[in-house]
Order: structure tokens, then C-alpha cells, then sequence
């Protein structure tokens, strides 16, 4: 239930960034203002390269995100990811109740004396 809750907060600040007035940009030119993000950056080796930056402080890491563009693209590239992962997950439970394989597991052990 978490899952589904977090993947649809992140797709309504996606269409919030795209449809619905904007999101606060603090780095805008003229003054921090709320700007409506007019095209994304969905390009995999943009959004994911900032996972693949080091992350010691003279490349920047995940801090080193400069552009609101990318910050949006990413929560779609989120909330694609949480979409795909709950909905195995799910199915997976669906799978385990409907085979009953989800019986209680118990563990039998001997006792096997020294002969000596």
C-alpha cells in the first residue's frame, strides 16, 4: 500500500512541475520564483550519471544536479521504478496465496549420539 501511495505523490509533483503551476525554483536568474517545467530531461545517462559520480565532493555526486529539468526527470524515472517494483511485488504475493505456497515452514533436526 506504501508503494502505491509513494509512486502516485511522486507522479502528482511530476504533473504539479508540468501542468499545474510549476514548482519553486531556487536558482532561477531574476529572483527565486516558481517556474512550469516546459520539457524534461529523460535521457537515462543524464539522470542516472549522478549516481555514477563520485561521491568524495570534487565531482559532486548527487548535489551536483543544476538543472530543475533533471530533478523532474528523475522523479519520473522514480516513480516508473516504484510502479514496476510494487506491481511484482504483488503480483508475487498474489502468486504465493493463490498456490499456497505460504505454509507455515518447520524445522526438524535429530539427535545423533557420540560413540564415543
Amino acid at each position: 500500500m506504501t508503494t502505491i501511495l509513494l509512486g502516485l505523490g511522486v507522479f502528482l509533483l511530476v504533473f504539479k512541475a508540468l501542468y499545474f503551476g510549476g514548482v519553486y525554483d531556487t536558482w532561477a536568474s531574476e529572483g527565486r520564483d516558481v517556474r512550469k517545467i516546459t520539457n524534461l530531461t529523460l535521457i537515462p545517462s543524464i539522470i542516472f550519471g549522478y549516481l555514477l559520480k563520485s561521491p568524495f565532493g570534487w565531482e559532486g555526486w548527487i548535489v551536483s544536479v543544476d538543472d530543475l529539468k533533471n530533478i523532474i526527470g528523475g522523479h519520473v524515472w522514480l516513480g516508473f521504478l516504484i510502479r514496476v517494483v510494487s506491481i511484482y511485488y504483488y503480483l508475487k504475493v498474489i502468486k504465493l496465496l493463490m498456490t499456497g505456497r505460504n505454509q507455515k515452514i518447520t524445522l526438524t533436526c535429530e539427535i545423533i549420539e557420540d560413540p564415543l
